[in-house]
């Protein structure tokens, strides 16, 4: 069966998803590991710009190392959703599960984004404006080859 422009827009946007999700995952482990260093070394005059907002360097790691595992979490969604995306390229049938994760990773990359945005990294954390843009790809497409295959 011919693949409608929907399925193949699904495909790609599938491909680009693992990609971004594995970007991500790495992301996740250097901001995990950032907050274990933060709580864990005496960092000195590095620190001063917590202590100023009354924050102690083991909260600061512990929220950076929370950061890190939303990064993981919605990165890891993505990574299925992109899995279970070409699959659904493949059989229009099967587009319920991305449609679902879908909105899943942009309810959890929106967590993050405000998360990451509050910490003032938001600059350093582009993987999850990536993960709610490309999530809102994937439901908007899902919606598309959904009404189609409702035809």
């Amino acid at each position: 069966m011919a693949r409608s422009g929907s399925q193949k827009v699904l495909f790609v946007l599938s491909i680009i998803n693992i990609v971004i999700a594995v970007l991500g995952i790495l992301a996740a482990y250097l901001t995990i590991t950032r907050g274990a260093m933060l709580s864990g070394v005496d960092l000195g005059d590095a620190t001063a710009p917590l202590k100023n907002l009354g924050i102690n360097q083991g909260e600061g790691g512990a929220f950076v190392s929370i950061m890190g595992i939303v990064i993981l979490l919605a990165s890891v969604l993505e990574l299925v959703t992109g899995v279970l995306g070409i699959r659904a390229a493949n059989d229009s049938q099967k587009i319920m599960p991305v449609w679902v994760l879908a909105i899943i990773g942009i309810i959890i990359s929106f967590i993050g984004v405000i998360i990451v945005a509050v910490s003032g990294e938001l600059a350093n954390n582009t993987s999850l404006i990536a993960s709610l843009i490309m999530g809102a790809l994937m439901l908007w497409i899902a919606n598309n080859i959904k009404a189609q295959a409702s035809k």
